[in-house]
């Protein structure tokens, strides 16, 4: 690997750090990071903070001010050359005198895809393409996704005992998983558009589906989306609040009633009706009304009739399983032989004892849970 290969590598990876600070942020825009280099020393960097605001490219260049002249550019993505709320970064970036541009990936968006690049190459700037590539298709794995195919990127999460359970008997779950796992599922929130749950989870739970860990912007709001096809959210649900920082949308097949709309008049939360499906919510018809409505990642939390309808229908892109080192072992074997463990009287979620001294391995794809049992009675 010669020298400039390598502090190619390694300039780029600042720049990527970068584009990891608007991650959930700039919807519908991809999450862009950007680093102006002079002598080897960087003199400008930036992010893509929401939609609406400067580019990356732009917020990188004027940091760099003079400097910018004959330097190098890293972008995480192709600079892009049309006019939209922004105008064209290429022009942005031959206006300041830069010699020479890397950018990590090509933007596949129709506008742009390659033309960028020809651009810059057509002024006579050296242009380089794919440094850091991998990295760059990962962190905007959801956008890229919806380019291409004009759905939105699925990702179903789970939390779950090492027998599969959800909840305990008596329906409770709060907190089937441990404090860090929870603060990974708020990351994912933020990372996300919108969250999607069915009714019984906000029946159950009465969840605020919000955003609500150290260190994550305070714009970090993905809209909440209720499954309900007979209209049984409560009124006074949770998700229902007025003065929560996003929408919710209501999505049901039914008539909503008087005391539903009272709620939601004057707030931003909505009702949508949709197409039924075998008694249920038609989801490639919500599908295609999430997409219009460009929302660009869906996390898909629950419950468990939920998971099942996405991964039936083979709506999910990536799956998320935390799998909590307990058992909960509610339900009968005699009905369901299937079940790793039966009833072992547990009744709420309070009751459940975790492993002592857990500790996890993998063993090929597998993971291997070891750890001490609570031999008392709950």
């Amino acid at each position: 690997m010669d020298l400039q290969h390598s502090a190619d590598v390694a300039f780029m990876q600042i720049a990527l750090r970068e584009a990891l600070k608007g991650v959930g942020f700039t919807h519908p825009n991809p999450a862009v990071g950007a680093v102006v280099v002079a002598n080897g020393e960087v003199v400008g960097k930036g992010f893509h903070p929401r939609c609406g605001e400067p580019h990356a490219e732009a917020i990188a260049l004027e940091q760099a001010g003079e400097h910018a002249r004959g330097a190098t550019i890293y972008v995480t993505l192709e600079p892009c050359c049309h006019h939209g709320r922004q105008g064209p970064c290429t022009e942005k970036i031959l206006g300041a005198g830069i010699r020479r541009v890397v950018y990590a990936m090509r933007d596949p968006y129709h506008e742009v895809d390659g033309r960028g690049g020809q651009q810059l190459r057509a002024a006579g700037l050296e242009v380089l393409e794919g440094i850091g590539e991998a990295r760059a298709l990962g962190i905007n794995e959801a956008w890229l996704s919806f380019v291409k195919t004009g759905r939105p990127f699925v990702t179903l999460k789970m939390s779950m005992s090492l027998d599969g359970r959800v909840c305990a008997a008596d329906g409770t779950s709060r907190w089937v998983t441990s404090g860090p796992a929870q603060r990974q599922g708020h990351r994912l929130r933020a990372m996300s558009d919108a969250i999607l749950v069915g009714v019984q989870t906000v029946i159950t739970d009465d969840p605020l589906l919000t955003v609500r860990l150290g260190g994550i912007r305070s714009d970090a709001s993905p809209i909440r989306i209720v499954l309900d096809s007979r209209l049984r959210i409560p009124v006074q649900a949770q998700v229902l609040r007025p003065d929560l920082p996003a929408a919710t949308w209501v999505v049901t097949t039914g008539k909503p009633g008087r005391d539903l709309i009272r709620v939601v008049r004057g707030t931003r939360h909505e009702i949508l009706t949709v197409p039924e499906f075998q008694g249920s919510v038609d989801l490639a018809a919500l599908m295609e009304e999430l997409a219009r409505r460009n929302v660009i990642h869906l996390l898909v939390e629950g419950g468990p009739k939920v998971w099942t309808s996405f991964l039936r229908e083979r709506r999910v892109d990536r799956l998320v399983a935390f799998l909590a080192p307990c058992l909960i072992g509610a339900g009968s074997l005699e009905e369901d032989p299937g079940r790793a463990v039966g009833r072992i009287g547990i009744e709420t979620i309070s009751q459940v004892s975790r492993l002592g001294q857990a500790t996890w391995r993998r063993v090929g794809p597998d993971m291997m849970c070891t750890g001490r049992v609570d031999s008392r009675a709950p």
